[in-house]
C-alpha cells in the first residue's frame, strides 16, 4: 500500500550528505509507488525527479500545515531544529527522528557547549516524545545513547563507478574530499591532511595527492602550495569522476556517523583508508590509529601494487553488496509495515 512521506532538514544542497540521503531514499521510494515530499529552510539542489521540495519555516505551524495540506503519514526529521519541532506536532502522522549524529563537541572549542546543550535536550526532550528514533549506523545508536533506535544504513548504489580518466598514471594517486576552511574544518582533519603528505613526500616522490571539497580557492592554497591538486566546489559529475581517478582514498576525519564519501570512494574502484574512529571501523576494512600508520600503509601499498588491486575489489565488493539504497528502503518500510 501507498504510503506518504514527509522527510525533513534544514538544507538541500549540493556538498551536503544528508541532501545525498534524503534524495536518494525519496527517489527509491517514489519508484515504489509511495508518495515522498520534502521540506526544508535552504534549497539550493536539482530538483528530484519524482518528489516535490518545499521551502518552509522552522516553525511547528508550517510543518503541521505542511503536513496536513500534504496528508502526510510519516513525518521524518533528518536535521535539527526540525528534531525540536516535532514533539510539538500533532497530526495524523507518525514523527520519526532520522538521526545522522552530531560530532563530539569536544571536537569544536568554540561552541563545544552549545552543542552538548543540543545532544542533550534530544535525549531529553526530543528522543522520548516522538514515535521513532532511526541511527544511521551502530556507532550512532550507541553514541546518542538511545537503545530503543533502529538502524537503517545509506547506501552507495546513487554513484556509478566510473572508468579513471588517466588509467596509464604510474603515480599512486591519493585523494580525500572534505570541507576546507573554518567550521569544520578540525574535526575533519584538514590539518592532518597536510601532516600525511609532508610525512609521505619525505619518503617517496612516487605519490600525487588530490583534495576535493567545498569552500574558496583561497581555503585551497594551503595545499596547493604543498603540490596537491585541489577542486572546490564540484559538480556531482565532478565528484564522481573524481573518485574513479583515485588509487587510494583517505579520510582524516576525527568523527563520522557512517563517512558516506569513504562508502563512495570504495564503490568507486579506491581502497579507503580512516582513522578507526566512528562509525569508521563499519564501513571500511582499511581502518587505522594514526597518522604514522596510515602513511605506511600507503607507502606499503604504493610499493605492491597487486596486494593494492586486490583490496580495492575487496572493498568495491564489500560496500557494492552491503550499502543499497533498495535495502535502506526494505528496512525503513519494514518498519512502517
Amino acid at each position: 500500500m501507498s504510503k506518504r512521506i514527509l522527510f525533513l532538514t534544514e538544507r538541500m544542497a549540493m556538498g551536503f550528505g544528508v541532501a545525498v540521503v534524503i534524495e536518494n531514499l525519496a527517489e527509491e521510494l517514489a519508484g515504489r509507488g509511495h508518495c515522498v515530499d520534502v521540506g526544508c529552510i535552504h534549497w539550493n539542489h536539482n530538483k528530484g525527479r519524482n518528489f516535490q521540495v518545499h521551502v518552509l519555516s522552522a516553525q511547528a505551524a508550517s510543518v503541521h500545515k505542511l503536513a496536513s495540506d500534504l496528508r502526510s503519514e510519516y513525518v521524518i526529521a533528518h536535521t535539527s531544529p526540525f528534531f525540536e519541532l516535532l514533539p510539538q506536532l500533532s497530526g495524523a502522522y507518525e514523527r520519526w527522528v532520522w538521526e545522522h549524529g552530531d560530532p563530539t563537541p569536544e571536537l569544536f572549542p568554540f561552541d563545544g557547549t552549545e552543542r552538548r546543550r543540543i545532544a542533550e535536550n534530544k535525549h531529553i526532550n526530543v528522543y522520548p516524545n516522538v514515535d521513532r528514533v532511526i541511527a544511521i549506523s551502530e556507532f550512532i545508536k550507541e553514541d546518542i545513547g538511545w537503545s530503543d533506535a533502529d538502524i537503517v544504513y545509506n547506501g552507495c548504489d546513487h554513484l556509478r563507478p566510473a572508468k579513471p580518466s588517466s588509467p596509464g598514471n604510474k603515480k599512486l594517486r591519493v585523494g580525500t574530499l572534505m570541507r576546507l576552511g573554518e567550521g569544520e574544518a578540525f574535526y575533519k582533519g584538514n590539518q592532518l591532511f597536510l601532516d600525511l603528505i609532508q610525512y609521505c613526500r619525505l619518503r617517496s616522490n612516487d605519490l600525487e595527492f588530490y583534495l576535493m571539497g567545498r569552500g574558496s580557492k583561497e581555503d585551497a592554497e594551503p595545499f596547493e602550495d604543498l603540490g596537491v591538486i585541489a577542486y572546490t566546489n564540484a559538480t556531482d559529475q565532478e565528484r564522481a569522476q573524481y573518485l574513479a581517478d583515485l588509487d587510494i582514498f583517505v579520510s582524516l576525519s576525527l568523527w563520522e556517523g557512517f563517512n558516506l564519501p569513504l562508502v563512495e570512494a570504495m564503490v568507486s574502484g579506491a581502497f579507503a583508508i580512516a582513522f578507526d574512529t566512528g562509525a569508521q571501523p563499519e564501513v571500511t576494512p582499511g581502518v587505522v590509529s594514526s597518522l604514522t600508520e596510515m602513511a605506511g600503509l600507503i607507502l606499503s601499498l604504493d610499493n605492491n601494487r597487486p596486494v593494492l588491486h586486490a583490496r580495492s575489489e575487496a572493498a568495491r565488493k564489500y560496500v557494492s553488496e552491503k550499502y543499497r539504497w533498495s535495502v535502506s528502503v526494505d528496512s525503513m518500510l519494514k518498519l512502517i509495515g
